[in-house]
């Protein structure tokens, strides 16, 4: 779908899932929690507010014939659903757009906090639909932590050394500081985000956000989100505590602490 002038791609990819359901995971409550964020106070507010009373919903035809549907926020937002191209009635293809960076206040001419979101929430959306459609999500997550000095990167503390130069496709393998080992596939990448399917804990997705030291000095700030499926509340307490060691090890600020959420 071509995007207007006034308006510029933030995301666009294909799901593996009919335009039908990608729909009804945007504007049924229940669903929209199983990929969008992670659980804190306020969530349910949130999503009723962002999926259910600010957006207008349309649907139209394209020149093709497409059935196309479409999200449209009051501030120029907007996240499009049509079938893919192609004969498969069971691939869609998802756009996110939004106005020119030109007077958006979330833009301080380096980082834009919202496009981030959406990038990630666009791959979480992806990776729910794709890999466990129909299930029910925990997270883990870190926010805001100080990403670090140049020589002495969080993400290195981590055991996570040369990840921005794996292409997507590719796999990595690390050592954690406390000597165990983590593998996955790189997802996605983009300027500030990385996406990784991690094997060890149940083909979860952990998304890893960063906030360049342009916007939030001196450091920058590094952000962890990891969606867990299919695993009960024993299984994610093993994780959640696995994760404390790791992060809270590597990690020198006050907001390290991870948090076990759940989604249902």
């Amino acid at each position: 779908m071509s995007v207007g002038l006034e308006h510029r791609e933030v995301v666009g990819l294909d799901i593996e899932a009919p335009a039908d359901v990608v729909w009804r995971h945007l504007r049924e409550p229940d669903l929209v929690r199983r990929w969008f964020g992670w659980d804190r106070d306020g969530l349910d507010e949130e999503i009723s507010e962002t999926f259910g009373v600010r957006p207008v919903a349309s649907e139209t035809s394209s020149v093709g014939g497409a059935h196309v549907r479409a999200l449209a926020w009051p501030r120029g937002d907007r996240l499009v659903v049509t079938p893919a191209p192609g004969e498969s009635h069971h691939r869609s293809h998802v756009s996110v757009q939004r106005n020119a960076h030109d007077g958006l206040t979330t833009f301080d001419g380096v980082h834009d906090p919202r496009d981030e979101a959406w990038i990630a929430g666009a791959h979480q959306l992806k990776f729910a639909l794709e890999e466990h459609a129909g299930a029910d999500r925990h997270t883990v997550v870190m926010r805001d932590m100080d990403a670090g000095p140049l020589r002495d990167r969080l993400i290195d503390r981590l055991g996570l050394h040369g990840l921005r130069g794996i292409p997507v496709g590719g796999h990595l393998q690390a050592e954690l500081p406390d000597g165990s080992l983590i593998g996955g596939q790189v997802l996605y990448k983009s300027e500030h985000q990385v996406g990784l399917r991690l094997y060890a804990e149940s083909s979860a997705l952990l998304v890893l956000m960063e906030t360049p030291a342009g916007s939030r000095p001196p450091h920058g700030l590094l952000t962890a989100v990891l969606s867990l499926y299919d695993v009960d509340d024993a299984a994610v307490a093993e994780i959640l505590g696995r994760w404390a060691s790791w992060w809270g090890g590597a990690a020198t600020s006050s907001t390290a602490s991870p948090r076990r959420t759940r989604v249902s």
